[in-house]
């Protein structure tokens, strides 16, 4: 019952080192997934049976619990989906946050150049009068 859940989270947990792509599919594709549990576990169930014309004491006793197992599957994927999905809301938002306040600031290229250079365009060349520049 709690493998489908866990393995959502695994998923979700390693795809924050994979491509945003994938960490958008993946909780999306769970979602599918998990609903998909929910409706094959309650078609599995099949019509419920009558206690009093089987051998029961009551509904739930003559209900197959394996496809309770694979509905309650679904629903707690379900849940940590949306909770999975929040948090990658969360998480982008401080990624796309965190990306624009670190953003290089253009430098100053004049204070970049080379002492060198700068000395050699003071400097008068060959053929060139005092004060002119390259």
């Amino acid at each position: 019952m709690f493998i489908l859940p866990a393995v959502i989270v695994a998923g979700w947990v390693l795809s924050w080192w994979g491509a945003r792509r994938v960490r958008w599919f993946l909780p999306f594709a769970a979602v599918v997934v998990s609903v998909l549990c929910v409706v094959i576990g309650w078609h599995a169930m099949g019509p419920p049976a009558d206690p009093r014309t089987v051998d029961c004491s009551s509904s739930w006793a003559c209900t197959d619990p394996g496809s309770l197992y694979v509905v309650a599957a679904g629903l707690l994927g379900f849940g940590c989906c949306v909770v999975l999905l929040l948090l990658t809301l969360v998480g982008e938002a401080l990624l796309i946050r965190r990306g624009c306040r670190s953003e290089p600031v253009q430098p100053d290229t004049a204070s970049m150049r080379p002492a060198s250079a700068a000395a050699s365009r003071s400097r008068p060349g060959p053929g060139r009068p005092p004060g002119s520049v390259m």
